[in-house]
C-alpha cells in the first residue's frame, strides 16, 4: 500500500540473517538431520544477534496471530540463521510533479546501530521481490541493491540498501478524470454551431459544462501537495477552454449590438420610406403578370446573409483563437 500524502509505503517483507559465531559450540548439532538444529525463540535472548535496524521505518512488528513469526537455526559450522515475517511502514520520498504519469523509486535500507564496521560489515545475499506481486495503483518496474554505508563523526557504520521502481498504472485515471473532462470540453464547443441569437440555449450549455469541470476539479481524490502536479495543468486547461466559449459568446453578443442593431433602424427607415414605391411596383406587377420579390426586400435579405455570415466568420475566428 502506498500513500502519496503522507509519503509512506507499506511492505509485509521475510527478512533473512545469517551470521557466524565461533564461540558456539556445533558439534552437538552432529546428531540432528543436516547437521542443524532449530531453536525456540526464547534462545534469542540468550545469543548474540546483530543489531541492525530499518533506517527508513516509521512503525513496524513481526506477525503473531497464531505464534511470533519469526525463528533461528544452528548449524554445524556455527553458523546461524535468523527468519522472521514483518510488516513495516517505510518512507519514500516522492515527486508528484508528473502523477497521475510519474515513476517512483522507493527502497528499504538496513543498518548497523551500534557496531561500526571494524565489528559488524553486512552484506547482500540476496534481495528479491515476489514475482507474482500486485499493486492495485502501480507496476513494478525493477529493482537492485548497493551498499550504502556512511561515515559518522562517532564512526563508520555498514549499510545496505534496495530498491524498486513503481510507474503508476493510467487506467483509473483514463477513465474518471480525462475521457469525461474531454467530453465535457467537446460539449462546450457545440455552442459554435448553435445560432447566436439562441441565448438560453448557448449561456445554458456553457455554464453547465463550467460548473461540471469546477466540480469535478474540487472533488476529485489528488495528492494534497505544495506544487502543481499535472493533472491539475490538464483540469485548469479544460476550464480555460470551456471559459472561453464562454468569452467567446459574450463578445459576439456585444459586436452585434454595437454593429446591427443602428442598422436594422436603418432599414427599417428606408422600408417606411419605399413602402408607396413597393406597393406601386406591386400594382405593376400584378397588371404585368409577373409578381417577384420588391427591390428593397431583396436588399433586406441580403443584408441580413451578410451579418449572419460574419457572426458565423467571428465565432469560427475566435474558436481557432481559443
Amino acid at each position: 500500500m502506498t500513500r502519496e500524502i503522507l509519503q509512506v509505503y507499506q511492505a509485509d517483507i521475510f527478512y533473512h540473517q545469517f551470521w557466524k559465531d565461533h564461540r558456539l559450540n556445533s558439534t552437538a548439532t552432529n546428531n540432528y538431520p543436516d547437521n542443524k538444529v532449530i531453536l525456540d525463540n526464547r534462545w534469542r535472548s540468550d545469543l548474540w544477534t546483530p543489531d541492525t535496524y530499518f533506517k527508513n521505518s516509521i512503525e513496524g512488528n513481526v506477525h503473531t496471530i497464531i505464534n511470533p513469526y519469526s525463528y533461528m537455526v544452528l548449524y554445524n559450522n556455527s553458523e546461524i540463521f535468523f527468519a522472521a515475517r514483518m510488516s513495516l511502514s517505510l518512507s519514500c520520498e516522492m515527486n508528484l510533479g508528473s502523477y497521475p504519469h510519474d515513476v517512483q523509486e522507493c527502497g528499504i535500507e538496513v543498518m548497523s546501530l551500534q557496531y561500526t564496521t571494524d565489528s559488524v560489515i553486512l552484506l547482500w545475499k540476496e534481495f528479491q521481490i515476489t514475482n507474482n506481486l500486485l499493486h492495485p495503483q502501480f507496476d513494478f518496474k525493477g529493482h537492485k541493491f548497493t551498499n550504502c554505508t556512511k561515515k559518522y563523526s562517532i564512526g563508520t557504520f555498514s549499510c545496505l540498501a534496495g530498491h524498486f521502481r513503481l510507474s503508476r498504472r493510467f487506467g483509473y485515471f483514463l477513465i474518471n478524470k480525462f475521457i469525461p473532462s474531454i467530453l465535457i470540453v467537446s460539449t462546450s464547443f457545440l455552442t459554435f454551431w448553435i445560432p447566436a441569437d439562441a441565448y438560453p440555449a448557448r449561456v445554458t450549455l456553457s455554464v453547465t459544462s463550467l460548473l461540471a469541470l469546477v466540480t469535478q476539479q474540487y472533488q476529485s481524490k489528488m495528492p494534497s501537495v505544495s506544487y502543481v502536479i499535472a493533472l491539475n495543468i490538464w483540469m485548469m486547461s479544460c476550464i480555460g477552454f470551456v471559459f472561453t466559449t464562454l468569452l467567446e459568446y459574450a463578445l459576439v453578443i456585444a459586436f452585434m449590438e454595437h454593429k446591427v442593431s443602428p442598422l436594422r433602424l436603418n432599414v427599417d427607415k428606408v422600408k417606411d420610406a419605399n413602402h408607396y414605391s413597393n406597393t406601386k411596383w406591386l400594382v405593376r406587377g400584378v397588371i404585368n403578370g409577373s409578381i417577384t420579390e420588391p427591390p428593397n426586400d431583396i436588399l433586406t435579405r441580403k443584408f441580413k446573409e451578410a451579418i449572419i455570415r460574419l457572426t458565423v466568420f467571428l465565432e469560427f475566428y475566435f474558436l481557432s483563437a481559443s
